[in-house]
């Protein structure tokens, strides 16, 4: 039986592209770079997405990059940052029925809670795993996972990713958990179906039926 289910944030739980097309958008003019949002893929780290569009980036101009980014993303108060239909719906249905929720992302922790307390999602989940959960050791998918199951007694057999990415698909299965990949986020190229996640979905109402097949 699924006890824990650990949800990506960008594109399986809200669509964020707006706000994070915006900040790029503006430090990419600061910058002199230019930028075709077509081209952004949403999840990676972004030290990865600043070398889509600057492939011979400096340590230095990629660490003033980044910096830039942050300031203009995680100031902007995501206004246009919102859940898809149906996702609070699934959050709900999946907190009163005793399953115990996590967000892991790659999105760091401040963006992440205010995202959640705005949208009322924090007080159903267990946990929130970011790569800057550690100040001493930043923490890879993967890593988070594991911690997080071994802080709450959770074995691997119990748990499920749920992502839209083969990023999501990949941790989930390097942490020895299903996953469960979700079509109304950002893959690209089919990238997701083909890192053969255990289950795949069309609508968040879908999950929790998804949950007792596994």
């Amino acid at each position: 039986m699924i006890r824990g289910v650990f949800f990506d944030l960008d594109g399986t739980l809200f669509d964020t592209r707006a706000d994070i097309v915006e900040a790029y958008r503006r430090v990419f003019k600061e910058e002199g770079i230019p930028f075709d949002s077509a081209r952004l893929k949403i999840g990676p780290p972004l030290e990865e997405c600043v070398r889509t569009f600057c492939a011979d980036v400096t340590p230095e101009r990629m660490t003033r990059i980044i910096n830039g980014y942050r300031m203009f993303y995680e100031g902007c108060g995501f206004p246009q940052t919102l859940p898809y239909p149906g996702v609070m719906e699934m959050l709900r249905t999946l907190f009163e029925s005793g399953k115990k929720l996590f967000v892991a992302t790659n999105k760091r922790m401040a963006p992440t809670r205010e995202i959640m307390e705005r949208q009322r999602v924090k007080p159903m989940l267990s946990g929130i795993y970011t790569p800057d959960g550690d100040p001493e050791h930043r923490r890879k998918k993967t890593e988070n996972l594991l911690l997080a199951m071994e802080s709450c007694g959770l074995t691997p057999g119990e748990c499920v990713m749920v992502g839209d990415t083969f990023l999501d698909v990949r941790a989930g299965h390097e942490a020895g958990m299903a996953a469960v990949g979700v079509t109304w986020g950002y893959d690209e190229n089919g990238l997701l179906a083909a890192s053969s996640p255990e289950r795949i979905i069309r609508r968040p109402g879908e999950l929790s039926d998804t949950l007792e097949t596994l």
